[in-house]
């Protein structure tokens, strides 16, 4: 039996079974030549493009083998949201449209690293704004529909503990 995974972009990723035809699999008795063993390469450390548009800040970073920050890059709106006294939620995803490109690319860039390097896209799922939320996921999924990277939905709570480990 093998394992293909559905869906490499959106929602979870299910595993589904798929039958192998008994021709093709691979025999288990020994060869008379074999071959000698070499070990095991270790594994690549992972790079992920984090995105975070929770609320009022847009936010992206390259994290290698989560510990090391490459890049973080964040553009705030605090001083747009002062003449309000606070957070206007429509005017704030508004923001995270116009800003969220241009935060990747440097983030990116500051990482010296492109797309390709790039082995997952992390976003932020919630809680949050609707709208806010919602610019960060759009802008994750059109990236993991492009490069064919796997998406990775956090939790923003579950975040902040987290970063506390980097």
């Amino acid at each position: 039996i093998r394992w293909t995974w559905s869906s490499p972009c959106g929602g979870s990723r299910v595993a589904k079974r798929k039958p192998v035809p008994p021709s093709s699999r691979p025999s288990r008795a020994p060869s008379a030549a074999a071959e000698p063993r070499t070990a095991p390469k270790p594994p690549r450390p992972t790079r992920l493009l984090a995105i975070e548009t929770s609320c009022d800040e847009t936010a992206a970073a390259v994290i290698d083998d989560g510990r090391r920050i490459a890049s973080s890059v964040v553009a705030s709106q605090v001083a747009e949201h002062a003449r309000y006294g606070g957070v206007f939620p429509e005017a704030a995803s508004r923001m995270h449209i116009e800003a969220i490109l241009p935060v990747v690319q440097e983030a990116l860039a500051q990482a010296h690293v492109g797309l390709e390097a790039i082995d997952a896209i992390a976003v932020t799922r919630g809680p949050g704004l609707a709208g806010s939320l919602l610019v960060g996921l759009v802008a994750a999924k059109a990236l993991c529909l492009a490069t064919g990277k796997p998406l990775v939905a956090v939790n923003h709570l579950h975040a902040h503990v987290y970063a506390c480990r980097m």
